[in-house]
């Protein structure tokens, strides 16, 4: 069944009436150019099942065909399809740049369905390419527009979010990954679409495929069993791999064998690349898994190209590098695996980093999105409550702004009050910021006219020493010299002045502090500003730049963390978000007494902040800062 279906027709048909030559004629001619575009699509997609290539032709030939009569629906389709095609072929370029198109049409022509699809298919050919950041780009975008049109009764609500749980996996965070997989499967189960439950199986069989292999076998039976129901080849190929590899592992070599076979037999009846890089990868790795390593070298050849691979890439030079150690080639191996390392470093990790960008920017947009429909909300029920008080008779009216003025005048006078009051804190404040950063100065000269001077004495020491006599007597002095330097050092050195925050700016002196303080892999620290550097005073830099620290040090000490970031919006007002991965606390009364938090929000009222947190037990705490009084 091809994509548009007969809505080409209809929209032709519409146009064709609003011609000026003949309508009639005219609107009978495009009726015959839609049914025989429709008609070669649906040869297409009768010949993908037996040959990619002769799909593909007629796909395009529909395509100019479409495009020549400029018929936009039809030209989605076709587009479309082609783009289908290419990813079935493992042709990920190409399936991406029709793709792309075929989406721009349909936002402009198609209908919520259609544009879906479209955004689905874009993420999951960018994922099996490799590029997951891209992949999770277009998913997200999808997510967002169903919540903007409200399209949750289209087909491929739930595919969006399973789309995403593979992504997730395949970046090996699998707590985020199970989560989508969760949603996609509460979807699916409320619709009895049993063909979309045989992914979901899957999937989840590859999360815990080495944790727990009895849950991973079952759940690949489930998946095998539907796919072959439901006719859904690629998939049941798919099971039939990871089935014949788990059982290879357990040295259950019959079985394990059995399956694998199967699906190398079911590989070459089907026309999808996709099929073959499966069945022959895992073949390899069984014979790997066996010591026939001559066998195992002539089923890995076929996959050894990165762009036929895609997110397989990393394994194929994993098993290379193991293949080649076992015969003893271990330069071959060696440059194998420091391929793979450096792939892993810099391409997973940097995917990693792209997604989950993506990922945070999606949720401050969806925030976004929930607090004006609360104030629509808001401003829908005011507008209830105005109607009904113009229906009310005059004495009540003239009753009711009484109460009300007089309302606002006792609200205005206690607004004044408070105004006052927080002038006040902020006038203390500033003064005792003053007064400390005045007595930070002057540490600072003493740390340079005595620390230093003890310093420069125990330098001149040491170089005298050779040059005398009582050379021990000299090096003592000098020890005795550093000695008491190291001492006014440790009392002082927590009062100097943050250098790099009056020279650089807040921005610049936080990247420096995160820099200064990581020590990867058990602690790394990240600062990433998001629009224009934030134009604040200097007690209100100092004051934030203090309150960062505190929190980072918070995330460290109590949450344990190993990885913090420090992410900066700069755009209409000020928003900061700290990050971590730590363990976080059961209760927010626990956090607020334990770490201190109290007291930072005190110190954000005073510049007008907010602060927020969101706690999640296990996966980490994020704290958000709002400034609604600090703008770019």
């Amino acid at each position: 069944m091809y994509l548009f279906g007969g809505i080409g027709i209809v929209m032709s048909f519409n146009s064709a009436c609003t011609a000026q030559d003949n309508p009639l004629n005219r609107t009978i001619g495009l009726l015959h150019d839609t049914v025989k575009i429709y008609q070669i699509l649906e040869q297409s997609e009768q010949l993908q099942k037996y040959s990619l290539d002769s799909a593909i032709l007629y796909a395009q030939k529909a395509l100019e065909l479409s495009a020549a009569g400029h018929y936009p629906r039809a030209t989605a389709t076709a587009l479309a399809l082609t783009g289908y095609y290419y990813r079935k072929k493992g042709d990920y370029s190409k399936s991406i740049f029709f793709l792309k198109r075929a989406a721009d049409t349909a936002e402009k022509y198609g209908g919520s369905s259609f544009v879906l699809n479209m955004y689905n298919n874009l993420g999951a050919s960018y994922a099996e390419q490799g590029s997951y950041g891209m992949g999770a780009l277009y998913l997200y975008k999808a997510l967002r527009y169903i919540k903007e049109k409200d399209a949750r009764k289209t087909e491929f609500y739930g595919s969006i979010y399973s789309s995403l749980g593979s992504i997730w996996l395949s970046l090996a965070e699998r707590e985020r990954a199970l989560q989508y997989l969760d949603t996609a499967e509460k979807i699916f189960l409320q619709r009895k679409d049993t063909a979309a439950m045989t992914y979901i199986y899957m999937q989840k069989a590859k999360a815990f495929y080495k944790e727990n292999t009895v849950w991973a076998k079952n759940n690949l039976l489930k998946s095998l069993h539907n796919a072959r129901a439901q006719n859904q080849k690629l998939l049941e190929l798919s099971s039939l791999t990871y089935l014949g590899t788990l059982y290879v592992e357990e040295d259950s070599l019959q079985k394990g064998f059995y399956y694998l076979n199967q699906a190398l037999a079911l590989s070459k009846q089907l026309p999808d690349y996709k099929g073959k890089i499966l069945s022959h990868f895992y073949l390899a790795h069984a014979f790997y898994h066996t010591k026939e390593f001559s066998r195992a070298d002539q089923y890995l050849e076929p996959v050894l190209d990165i762009n036929a691979a895609g997110d397989l890439y990393n394994e194929v030079l994993k098993l290379e590098a193991q293949l080649h150690a076992a015969k003893g080639d271990y330069q071959k191996a060696y440059n194998y695996q420091r391929e793979s390392i450096a792939f892993n470093d810099s391409i997973l990790n940097s995917e990693k980093s792209k997604t989950t960008n993506i990922l945070l920017e999606y949720e401050a947009s969806a925030k976004d999105n929930e607090l004006a429909r609360k104030q629509l909300i808001i401003v829908q029920q005011e507008s209830k409550i105005k109607q009904k008080n113009t229906r009310m008779n005059a004495g009540i009216i003239s009753l009711v702004l009484v109460t009300v003025l007089i309302f606002f005048i006792f609200k205005s006078y206690r607004r004044k009050q408070q105004m006052a009051m927080l002038h006040l804190r902020q006038d203390r404040l500033t003064a005792l910021m003053r007064g400390e950063e005045k007595e930070r100065e002057r540490i600072a000269r003493e740390l340079h006219d005595g620390i230093g001077s003890l310093i420069s004495s125990a330098k001149m020491h040491l170089e005298h020493s050779s040059k005398t006599a009582n050379a021990q007597h000299t090096y003592e002095s000098a020890l005795h010299l550093l000695d008491e330097a190291y001492r006014e050092l440790r009392q002082t050195a927590h009062n100097l002045v943050p250098t790099h925050l009056l020279e650089q700016g807040f921005v610049h002196a936080l990247e420096a502090y995160c820099k200064r303080i990581s020590y990867p892999p058990d602690f790394l620290t990240e600062c990433i500003l998001f629009g224009n550097e934030p134009q604040l005073s200097q007690e209100q830099e100092l004051s934030l730049y203090r309150i960062i620290q505190e929190l980072i040090h918070n995330a460290w000490k109590h949450g344990q963390a190993t990885e913090v970031i420090v992410h900066i919006h700069n755009h209409d007002y000020l928003n900061i978000s700290i990050e971590d991965n730590g363990h976080s606390l059961k209760e927010e009364k626990q956090i607020e007494k334990g770490a201190g938090l109290g007291n930072i929000k005190e110190r954000l009222a005073l510049w007008g902040g907010k602060m927020e947190i969101d706690n999640r037990p296990g996966m980490g705490m994020t704290v958000y800062l709002h400034f609604n009084q600090i703008s770019s």
